[in-house]
Order: C-alpha cells, then structure tokens, then sequence
C-alpha cells in the first residue's frame, strides 16, 4: 500500500512499520525518507511552514547515513518540532537535511504513528537500475 502522495509504500505493520522508499538519486532518497517519516508520524494537513530545522551528518556507510538522519529527525520531533517538507543536500561528505515546518500544537497536529526507533539490521540503501531505494524498518 502506497501513501496518497506516492513518497513511500507501505510493506509491513504490526509491532513494526516497513516501508520502501524511490528516488532518482541518492541525496534525493534522504530528503524523501524524512518527509515520508513525517507523514507516517504526523498528519501534514495543518503544519505550517514557518520554521526550518537542520540535520547535518557524516557517516562511512549510505545505510548508516539513513539511519542516523531518520534518528535524528525523530529526535526533531521528540522535542516538539513538526514538519511538512525535507530537502537535503550532499556537501561533499555531509548530507544535511532540513525539516521545515513548525512547533508541535496538539490542538492542530494530529499523531499518526509513535515511531520509537529505526532498525538498524533491517535498513536497506540501494542504487539498482539507476533508481536509489531504501527498505526501512521503524519500531512503533
């Protein structure tokens, strides 16, 4: 099952969510995977983009990248940031991400999924066929 905006197919929920990310390169893939991450957590309907927040990481492995970005966004959101959108960009070894959106109202910001964590055994980066993929397992 797809999302309604196509960012993500839905492969598996239970005690875990899995879900498969496409995009047409790799620095695109992480700003993808973090705008799905939002509308798996959050419903995007009500943020407000008035804010931005940065994620910059470094890491030896596009596997570690992933996750340390999703980890870092739920971190984002654990202190009250919400977000609609993520653009990324490469900066030679960096990736930075930024999350632009708002502080979290609950009178506006419906919670879809509590995401606890992301598996970091089950996470898959992939360049196949000149498309970028990525499997993520989230524990909900």
């Amino acid at each position: 099952m797809a999302d309604q905006e196509g960012l993500y197919k839905e492969l598996e929920r239970g005690k875990v969510l899995a879900i498969e990310i496409e995009a047409e390169s790799r620095t695109a893939l992480f700003g993808r995977a973090a705008t799905a991450l939002s509308r798996i957590m959050v419903q995007p309907d009500d943020i407000k983009v008035v804010d931005r927040r940065e994620i910059e990481i470094v890491a030896d492995t596009d596997v570690e990248m992933m996750h340390d970005i999703l980890a870092s966004a739920v971190n984002v959101y654990l202190r009250g940031f919400v977000w609609r959108d993520a653009e990324s960009e490469e900066r030679g070894g960096p990736i930075v991400v930024w999350l632009s959106g708002e502080q979290r109202d609950p009178d506006r910001h419906h919670l879809l999924t509590e995401i606890k964590g992301v598996q970091m055994h089950e996470l898959v980066v992939e360049n196949s066929d000149g498309k970028w993929r990525s499997r993520i397992t989230f524990d909900i």
